[in-house]
């Protein structure tokens, strides 16, 4: 049963990934892998295996035309754990409980001995499961088998979503109201309003799109400024992995993110917003372009506004703040160049945080950037312990998990099959655009896309070829009116 055991793997894999952002993981235990070898012959072994298992939900049992070997309490080990499945489901120990024949042709001159031994005990097994009433499902081919595993898992997230919250469990998790200065909850028009959303309507036919639903890290450039006497400026340009700014917990830190105008800086903001505030950090996110007097009092105030429409508490969850550490404090500054100020003090403003903050996240467009460190007139080349990264264009990478995720949120009901054929036909759609270079690849444009492919008459425009999505593109509503960077 090596095959079925790997399709098992496999489809609860694709479930994994399918579930994650509805706040479910699933895990397979597998004696055969989980339990220690180490099992003293002195005891039962099922009782051990029982017990190095620990608890579970959901029960997955799998036969083929031999029983197993007697335990102390029942015919197989296979029938001793189907009976303690049993006994967990009666005690609410478990949600599900499901078993698998499989179907196979039989040799009918091999019917004697042990093989027709084994055959009648299977049967009378599965006689059993159907009486014990358990899910028991046949199945002759492996893709019946993924199948039937797929819509278990599926009557289950239906069931659990029921019986939960509407509200997501790290936005329950972020709300939650602590009383101590060392925990602070964030404004729920705030987290719903601006953190986790795209900052346009965007449906992909089954729900209006969070950003936490279609959110995928990007791709990052070290940028290691080498700044010299001269007004030359040498960058040195290093790959790296986003996980290095969204996993910091130290402080202090010091970044500046460089990116195009809809690559992402801003998105990129948010999600590390609510990263650093579930790792104990209290963030406050400010706008440049409300940046007009960089004075010590009008830097104060406009960090005050900021924090009293970003958290709950009012006026105490203000003098808390106050009160707080500094090295609990992060200040993010969201396109800086916007600032309503001379280029030189623009520039300055990385610096002048520094004075107070130990912790500091600003974004900047690519050319501004770019600007600022070869102009005489720039104080940027101050800020010398700000780590800098560009964000890359929406590579394969990108573009494929962000398919992906447009194509399963939502989609509970949907065959993992006919979702994996439906992300087929996009990616070859969206590299023949994006991946030519005929567009900007960036996170919108392949949002834009993909809502063009969903809502549009899907006949015509693959009888116009690629050149409709193209101008569904550059005609775009959303991609030429969108105010905001939204990916």
């Amino acid at each position: 049963m090596e095959e079925e055991r790997r399709i098992i793997e496999t489809t609860v894999e694709k479930a994994v990934e399918h579930y994650r952002n509805r706040g479910v993981s699933f895990r397979i235990l597998d004696w055969a892998k989980d339990v220690s070898s180490n099992i003293n012959p002195q005891k039962e072994p099922q009782q051990e295996i029982y017990k190095q298992i620990g608890e579970y939900e959901i029960y997955l049992g799998l036969m083929g035309s031999r029983f197993g070997s007697p335990t102390s309490k029942a015919g197989s080990g296979t029938e001793d754990e189907f009976n303690d499945a049993l006994e967990r489901l009666e005690n609410n120990r478990a949600k599900r409980v499901a078993f698998y024949f499989k179907d196979a042709e039989i040799n009918t001159s091999a019917l004697h001995g042990e093989t027709l031994e084994n055959l009648t005990k299977v049967n009378n097994f599965r006689e059993k499961v159907g009486r014990a009433g358990g899910v028991y499902i046949a199945f002759e081919k492996p893709e019946e088998l993924a199948s039937n595993i797929n819509k278990m898992i599926s009557d289950y997230m239906s069931e659990y979503e029921a019986s939960n919250n509407d509200i997501p469990q790290v936005q329950e998790e972020l709300l939650i109201e602590r009383p101590n200065d060392t925990a602070f909850a964030l404004n729920e028009s705030f987290l719903n309003e601006t953190l986790d959303s795209l900052d346009a309507n965007i449906t992909n036919g089954y729900v209006a799109l969070r950003l936490s639903d279609v959110f995928v890290n990007p791709d990052l450039k070290r940028l290691d400024s080498n700044f010299e006497e001269s007004s030359e400026k040498k960058i040195r340009v290093n790959k790296v992995s986003s996980d290095v700014i969204l996993e910091v917990d130290t402080s202090p830190f010091k970044i500046m993110l460089v990116g195009e105008e809809r690559y992402g800086k801003t998105t990129f903001l948010k999600r590390l917003y609510l990263q650093l505030h579930r790792k104990g950090f209290v963030p406050v996110m400010i706008s440049g372009k409300s940046i007009r007097n960089l004075s010590h009092v009008k830097t104060e105030t406009l960090i005050k506004q900021n924090f009293i429409e970003q958290y709950a508490g009012g006026g105490n969850a203000l003098a808390a703040y106050e009160r707080l550490d500094i090295s609990k404090k992060v200040i993010l500054i969201d396109d800086f160049d916007m600032a309503h100020l001379s280029l030189k003090w623009k520039s300055n403003i990385p610096k002048l945080l520094e004075d107070s903050f130990q912790n500091i996240v600003c974004t900047i467009g690519k050319s501004s950037y770019f600007t600022y460190i070869t102009s005489p007139d720039s104080d940027i080349r101050e800020a010398t312990n700000f780590s800098s990264y560009e964000i890359k264009e929406a590579g394969h990478r990108v573009r494929h998990d962000l398919i992906e995720k447009w194509f399963k949120v939502g989609a509970e009901n949907v065959s993992m099959e006919e979702i994996d054929y439906r992300v087929e036909q996009a990616r070859t759609i969206t590299e023949s655009i994006l991946g030519n270079k005929y567009v900007a690849s960036n996170p919108i444009a392949v949002l834009v896309l993909l809502q063009a492919i969903g809502t549009n008459n899907d006949t015509q425009l693959k009888e116009a070829g690629y050149v409709r999505y193209y101008k569904y593109l550059i005609d775009s509503h959303l991609l030429r009116n969108t105010s905001r960077e939204t990916a």
